[in-house]
């Protein structure tokens, strides 16, 4: 009776032990995963309106951290960071989407990556515009302007030169900025409403001063 006692105790230990290892080797399982998982859980955070834009920034520097640490290269890392200075922008705290977006450049021109380079010249150069720094918009639009008409992206060269007409009537430059703004509608397509409407109401607006 008390080597079947015996028998039975050690029967219990070592069932105890197996259940052990196994929920230990299940922590380390999941602890590890989450740390990858998370970048995605809190991309979709930072995305979603519902929270403010506020609360959506600390998830986006939550996934920016995590992003830098667990694959410093990814593609997760220029979406946060896009997302970011959206978010900053929202927030007219433009200085820091500004200093968000020139991160963004740096990255762009490490991978050599010439479409990236000149939509984050664009990106630059529209919250330099909105921060009253026309000077610098107008730099940073031409430079996207010249990148996107070596790679023969056509609708962005429009875009930018229609930019760029505004800024120079905001400057009095009223002869460039017509010039800009008929370059502008040899490169916009039929489909670009946005900026068909924008050239459109610049040209108005440039008759009426004369």
């Amino acid at each position: 009776m008390k080597y079947l006692k015996i028998t039975f105790l050690f029967f219990w230990i070592f069932v105890l032990l197996h259940f052990t290892s196994c929920s230990k080797k299940e922590k380390i399982d999941i602890s590890e995963k989450p740390s990858l998982d998370s970048v995605g859980f809190y991309i979709q955070k930072m995305k979603d309106p519902a929270f403010g834009d506020s609360i959506c920034l600390n998830y986006a520097n939550k996934a920016l951290k995590l992003a830098k640490k667990n694959t410093p290269n990814s593609k997760n890392i220029d979406e946060i960071l896009i997302h970011k200075s959206y978010l900053f922008g929202n927030l007219k705290q433009l200085d820091s989407a500004i200093a968000n977006s020139k991160e963004l450049l740096r990255i762009s021109m490490t991978k050599n990556d010439s479409a990236a380079i000149g939509n984050d010249f664009s990106r630059l150069a529209y919250y330099f515009s909105v921060n009253h720094q026309k000077d610098s918009a107008f730099v940073f639009y031409n430079l996207s302007k010249e990148i996107h008409m070596n790679l023969g992206n056509k609708s962005k060269v429009g875009e930018n030169l229609a930019q760029m007409a505004i800024i120079q009537s905001d400057f009095g430059d009223y002869y460039g900025s017509d010039e800009s703004a008929v370059q502008a509608l040899k490169y916009l397509d039929k489909q670009n409403i946005q900026y068909l409407t924008s050239v459109y109401n610049q040209s108005l607006i440039q008759i009426r001063r004369c």
